[in-house]
């Protein structure tokens, strides 16, 4: 059983049938693994074994109970930072749910991703520790989160207390993390974007169930979905599932392409954007039409344009994390960075992404106080 038959399963308005001699539960396994088990129970349940049916039904009835619990985990949320005057967007997760997929049992959701701006940090912090949430440890974050251009773009996630010290991972229990976000960036070794501003110049009003709150605009949130995918798919953590998302976005695009194409432009987004496209165009069959992805095309380096048409799926989705020794740390680094490299399309790009991956946090200090000194 191979990641692109299941890829075949899910393809848009044509899915192959599961093939014969699949091996069924190396199948549910990637299907969960992928989170597009709940969305093959809608599209095979009648063509698979009986055992196998049960396993995808109960792993869509527990999402949609979690989904459930989690909506009202986020309307007590929001409500509450709504009284306290802090205002938020939620972002990805739930937002998806009504909007690309017309029930909650289709989409599983890992956590509650929730952007603030910085200044609003201290009082959000305190509105989460009075609904009784606690911020757990995160290797890597630590004393880093407010140290300006080495901060990352969220900190430690919040957790309910009692849940801290539990088996459950972040998807397997009843309640999910917290993760405040203060930027809609994406990274990788010597790349970037950063879409914050125009996350709070675009945001618009959202209601979940009794609570309102803000979310990213269509055209945004859709820019944000590939990027996404794409920072993703270059570090290998890609899920099949952020592709359905994005053919689903395809599907049901409504406004010109063209204004998708021109706020890619502005963000100096259009290689991250065309390798989200393509991405779900090649392996999921999403309706992106070719003059789209040839407008965006002309700055997409070749070297990225002929890894995107050659490699196979398994390049893209995620692999084991190993375990983070120092040096298995930098071996990560320098694996990441060659792939990195096929996204430059400047020799300073590449010089940056090689200095990123040997000494990151002096590099990214280097880059900080240069664009300092550009501003000035």
């Amino acid at each position: 059983m191979s990641l692109t038959q299941l890829a075949d399963n899910l393809r848009w308005n044509d899915p192959a049938e599961p093939p014969p001699d699949v091996d069924w539960p190396v199948w549910l396994r990637l299907a969960a693994e992928h989170g597009v088990a709940p969305l093959l129970y809608r599209l095979w349940r009648a063509e698979v074994p009986r055992p196998v049916q049960e396993e995808l039904r109960r792993q869509a009835q527990h999402t949609a109970l979690r989904n459930r619990l989690l909506q009202a985990q986020a309307e007590r949320i929001l409500t509450a930072l709504e009284s306290a005057g802090v205002p938020v967007i939620l972002l990805k997760g739930l937002t998806l749910i009504g909007t690309l997929y017309p029930s909650p049992e289709l989409r599983p959701v890992r956590d509650l991703d929730l952007l603030f701006r910085l200044e609003d940090l201290p009082r959000a912090d305190r509105v989460l520790k009075e609904l009784g949430y606690a911020k757990a440890f995160v290797p890597g974050l630590g004393r880093k989160e407010f140290l300006g251009w080495r901060a990352p773009k969220h900190g430690q996630p919040y957790w309910p207390l009692g849940f801290l010290g539990s088996a459950w991972g972040p998807a397997q229990g009843p309640w999910a993390g917290v993760e405040p976000h203060w930027r809609l960036a994406e990274h990788a070794p010597g790349l970037g974007m950063d879409l914050t501003q125009a996350a709070w110049g675009r945001a618009q009003s959202f209601t979940l169930g009794s609570a309102t709150g803000l979310a990213l605009e269509p055209a945004l949130r859709f820019l944000h979905l590939a990027c996404h995918a794409a920072f993703d798919a270059l570090k290998r953590l890609l899920r099949l599932v952020h592709l359905y998302d994005l053919t689903l976005e395809a599907a049901r695009w409504e406004t010109d392409w063209e204004e998708l194409v021109s706020l890619a432009q502005q963000h100096q987004a259009e290689r991250y954007l065309y390798a989200g496209l393509y991405l779900a165009r090649r392996w999921l069959a999403a309706p992106v039409p070719e003059e789209t992805l040839d407008a965006l095309r002309p700055p997409v380096p070749r070297s990225l344009y002929r890894w995107l048409a050659q490699a196979p799926l398994a390049a893209f989705l995620m692999a084991p994390a190993p375990s983070r020794t120092a040096w298995q740390k930098l071996r990560l680094r320098l694996y990441q960075a060659q792939r990195a490299l096929k996204w430059t399309r400047t020799p300073a790009e590449a010089t940056r992404v090689l200095a990123e991956a040997l000494v990151p946090n002096a590099a990214r200090g280097v880059w900080a106080w240069l664009r300092g000194m550009a501003v000035a």
